[in-house]
């Protein structure tokens, strides 16, 4: 049986030439980043559909490659009973490229960097390049995920090394708690305010 949930691993890349750096430094990061503090709206999803593009915020109970009794918070792409397929770089819907929200425009793409060792590769925000070992959800053009009605699929802003529903599946319905709407503390940082 093929583990399809294993973590990324970088390979490459993510740093431009000349560029100094120190040891833990954040290198490229998404809208919201580990130890931000967010607001989560628990009514709106009671009342409306979630969107796509929105930033959704979920319990990984019963997500079997998750640690349980925790909570995830990725970008919402793909809708009950859409089906998702990416071509290099682009994500489809339903066999259309999306285009919006722009975050999603382009998604890390699969291709062979050596002989037999497929990896994700392609798009990067910081003009360098960078590869990934991917799991099996959308591994190749081929590859399609068909969401059933009351699933919904998650993917990371930094497409390349986010462990998202690529890795494990994707997300019940049940487990959906609101869209994240805001980053609170640290009020000092660019990040405050309104998430995008």
């Amino acid at each position: 049986e093929i583990d399809a949930y294993r973590r990324p691993v970088r390979l490459a890349g993510g740093v431009a030439n000349g560029a100094s750096v120190r040891a833990g430094e954040v290198l490229w990061s998404g809208v919201v980043i580990s130890g931000d503090f967010v607001f989560v709206n628990r009514w709106k999803w009671n009342f409306s559909h979630p969107t796509r593009g929105e930033i959704m915020v979920f319990s990984t109970t019963g997500i079997q490659a998750l640690m349980q009794g925790t909570h995830y918070i990725k970008r919402m792409t793909g809708l009950p009973n859409e089906t998702l397929q990416i071509k290099a770089p682009n994500l489809l819907i339903n066999g259309e490229v999306v285009t919006e929200p722009p975050r999603i425009g382009q998604i890390a793409r699969r291709e062979t960097v050596w002989p037999g060792h497929p990896a994700y590769a392609g798009f990067n925000p910081s003009g360098t390049r960078q590869v990934y070992f991917p799991g099996q959800s959308l591994a190749s053009e081929q590859d399609s995920v068909t969401l059933k009605a009351d699933e919904y699929y998650a993917m990371g802003d930094n497409s390349f090394n986010s462990y998202d529903s690529r890795y494990w599946g994707p997300v019940p319905e049940r487990n959906l708690l609101g869209p994240a709407t805001i980053v609170y503390w640290p009020f000092t940082s660019p990040r405050f305010g309104r998430i995008r």
